[in-house]
């Protein structure tokens, strides 16, 4: 077992040899931790499908009255869809697993540790999600590999880290997880893209709905419908924020992508780049996204 002094020992040692490879350790540092926040800034949107499923399908027919008779108004019809809430909740899961996963990644490349991901069920949620073909299937996840990368990754800080870390150097951890943290990325971006995203157009279209429903209703007055017009205006404007910011983490997560790959390039080519030559380039793709975490961040 190491010592605290031997750990910290190792520790600048690995400093040491990831500069005589010119790359800068504050540099990837501070590329590791703008990728961590802006992965985690997922959380703070405030949009996904349990959210979208109590929140728009759920009260799609709140303003729904239908006539049961001559002069007699019936009451709208609870939706209550316990196989919907259920994917809700499996594709939230799965969402959150990578979304864990990738910013504990690089979480750990910033500050040497992970303990965020100590109480994180990792095994579990892969298992169940390979084994769920109508899930993977509805995320657009269309093999084990894209499952097994993230798990992979994920349990790097918790399981390698913490045990043989010290004897490693920085750049071959990321040079061994490339591939992984490649696949990881992408598979969210697709996830994202082609699955929570479009979720919001059709939310958009139940609000639309809803509201429609009251503003034809003759038994509704007129100064509720003014009122019911600004909550749909504002309604509109929350998914339309919601889907500004998703769209802005997708291309966060093509920089963050891009730029661990060009990292990982740039200090195993033959010809490594020089030093000044490696911090450019991290410092490129960490101004990029960081911007994009502020475009994020300025809508919420």
């Amino acid at each position: 077992m190491l010592s605290v002094r031997n750990c910290a020992f190792s520790f600048f040692a690995a400093v040491a040899l990831i500069a005589s490879s010119c790359a800068n350790l504050k540099q990837i540092n501070s590329f590791s931790a703008t990728a961590t926040k802006t992965v985690d800034s997922y959380n703070g949107i405030g949009y996904n499908f349990l959210n979208s499923y109590y929140r728009y399908t759920v009260t799609k027919n709140d303003y729904n009255f239908p006539t049961q008779s001559r002069n007699v108004i019936g009451f709208p019809e609870a939706v209550n869809d316990t196989s919907q809430l259920s994917l809700a909740k499996k594709t939230d899961g799965v969402i959150l697993l990578y979304i864990t996963g990738i910013a504990a990644y690089f979480e750990g490349l910033a500050d040497l540790s992970d303990k965020s991901l100590v109480n994180y069920n990792f095994d579990s949620i892969t298992k169940k999600l390979k084994s769920d073909a109508a899930l993977k299937s509805r995320l657009g996840i269309t093999t084990d590999t894209q499952v097994d990368a993230i798990s992979g990754i994920a349990k790097t800080f918790t399981d390698e880290i913490t045990k043989s870390y010290r004897q490693k150097k920085l750049k071959n951890i990321m040079t061994e997880y490339d591939d992984s943290v490649t696949t990881s990325i992408a598979t969210l971006q697709t996830i994202l893209a082609k699955t929570l995203i479009p979720n919001i157009d059709n939310d958009r279209g139940l609000v639309q709905t809803r509201y429609r429903n009251a503003l034809i209703n003759p038994d509704i007055s007129l100064d509720k419908k003014i009122e019911l017009l600004k909550d749909y205006s504002h309604e509109r404007a929350e998914l339309n924020k919601s889907q500004e910011q998703l769209q802005q983490l997708v291309k966060g997560l093509e920089k963050i992508k891009n730029g661990h790959h060009d990292i990982v390039t740039g200090l195993n080519k033959t010809q490594k780049l020089t030093s000044k030559e490696i911090i450019a380039l991290i410092n490129s793709y960490n101004a990029e996204v960081y911007q994009l975490y502020k475009n994020i961040k300025s809508l919420t």
